[in-house]
């Protein structure tokens, strides 16, 4: 299964989810369900972060689908809400398009498997995005700006106040796909080595 077929298809049970979002428990889970977060309008083109196949089985959830969960996570540690962090999913998540174009995964010799490493030659090309608050109060994800000083004069002429927050987005991706990759091959999401799962 290719690296595209992990972020494409519905291929993680709930307990896969738990482990690969750092701070994410089965109460949020349940409460997220249950006030409706994961539901999707099909006939706006939005990519469903879950899905459940058949009317009694559990839901399963795509590589975007955990990519978005640790995106909520992330907005959480900056006093963002999950009502309002859900809404900003379809406008994030498709970044890491532009991630997987720009870096590569290589083997790592120690894991044995392929995966991405943070290469300091080109800090310039790692991307960040912005939440922003707009006049109205309503968030949105601002693209990319490789200089800062633009952006913040950018926001300021816009928005006559500047009132956003950074996301270190490829960072982000990086660590989200590493942890997808290394999961699917039986180790651990952080250190690699091998799971006692996968020993047995």
């Amino acid at each position: 299964m290719t690296l595209d077929d992990l972020y494409e298809d519905f291929c993680f049970r709930q307990a896969d989810v738990l482990e690969l979002v750092p701070g994410l428990n089965q109460g949020m889970l349940q409460n997220w369900k249950a006030r409706g977060y994961f539901d999707v309008d099909p006939d706006e083109g939005a990519q469903p972060l879950a899905d459940r196949r058949g009317k009694h089985l559990k839901a399963v959830w795509s590589g975007s689908g955990i990519i978005g969960m640790r995106f909520v996570m992330e907005l959480g540690r900056v006093g963002i809400k999950p009502s309002e962090a859900f809404g900003l999913i379809d406008s994030f998540v498709p970044h890491v398009e532009g991630f997987m174009e720009r870096f590569k995964p290589s083997l790592n010799e120690a894991t044995g498997i392929e995966e991405y490493t943070f290469e300091s030659d080109r800090l310039q090309d790692y991307h960040r995005v912005e939440i922003v608050r707009q006049n109205n109060g309503k968030l949105s994800v601002s693209s990319p700006e490789a200089d800062a000083s633009k952006s913040l004069m950018r926001k300021a002429l816009l928005f006559h106040y500047i009132t956003s927050v950074t996301i270190e987005s490829d960072v982000l991706f990086m660590v989200t796909l590493n942890g997808i990759i290394r999961h699917t091959a039986g180790r651990d999401r952080q250190t690699g080595t091998r799971t006692r799962k996968a020993e047995e």
